[in-house]
């Protein structure tokens, strides 16, 4: 039996990844093989899209969906860096050979807790079974009283066009 893959003589440059990592079958081919190259680089590399874009033959887009498809299964989340007042400046991908949790802050709600609420006082609820009693203080006037246009104590009425 032949061998069907060859490999190059072992010289100082190569490379060693996870095998978890390249076989992956959320992953597509392509962020399999974005994340093999940017693996492949030194630790202190930064991930730069207009450098990928050159390097390889994707567009801006193609190089940020892949990010994107490492970053939700969590080989390359994206760390923000902030200046001294607190607002963002940018930041950076890390990029993880073995995936972490793309959301280490949510909690897990798979069965929540439920429960009845309940008022802590239960008398304290007004209740809508009382007679409501009448809450103005003055007497009402018919429209007929006042519109008198013969008002004789002088006090302005309607206007002579406003039937009695």
């Amino acid at each position: 039996m032949s061998n069907t893959i060859i490999r190059a003589p072992r010289r100082d440059c190569f490379v060693i990844i996870e095998q978890q990592a390249t076989e992956d079958e959320r992953l597509s081919w392509a962020a399999r093989g974005l994340l093999g190259y940017l693996l492949s680089k030194p630790d202190d590399w930064k991930v730069l899209v207009n450098d990928l874009r050159k390097r390889g033959d994707l567009g801006r887009d193609g190089i940020y969906k892949l990010l994107r498809e490492l970053r939700a299964l969590g080989y390359a989340p994206y760390v923000r860096e902030r200046d001294r007042q607190g607002r963002i400046r940018g930041g950076f991908y890390m990029i993880r050979e073995i995936a972490d949790s793309p959301h280490p802050d949510m909690p897990d709600t798979a069965e929540p807790q439920t429960a009845e609420p309940g008022p802590a006082n239960p008398g304290a609820l007004p209740t809508t079974d009382l007679d409501l009693r009448r809450t103005t203080t003055t007497t009402p006037t018919t429209t007929k009283e006042c519109s008198s246009s013969e008002n004789a104590s002088g006090a302005i009425g309607f206007a002579f066009w406003v039937p009695d």
